[in-house]
């Protein structure tokens, strides 16, 4: 499988090296963005290019596109909430 996110979520505990460490995951391949993140990496998941990415909960894409939500139940990703 292929992810795609920003390009310093390949070195964040909160990102490739947290993956591996905490649930022993590796991809086969990453696809680092910058400019326009989330937007690309929604087509890119929509385009089945990448099957995985770094999106942010409060992405109302998740829901609107039926995407899946992976549990965390270590934690490894903290919680983003909306604020007024």
């Amino acid at each position: 499988m292929t992810i795609g996110g920003s390009s310093e979520f390949k070195t964040r505990t909160q990102g490739l090296v947290g993956l591996k460490t905490v649930y022993g995951v590796e991809f086969k391949k990453y696809q680092p963005l910058d400019a326009g993140t989330q937007s690309t990496l929604l087509d890119l998941l929509k385009k089945d290019t990448v099957q995985a990415a770094n999106l942010y909960t409060t992405d109302p894409a998740i829901v609107e596109d039926k995407l899946v939500v992976l549990e965390d139940p270590k934690n490894l990703f903290s919680s983003q909430n909306v604020t007024p």
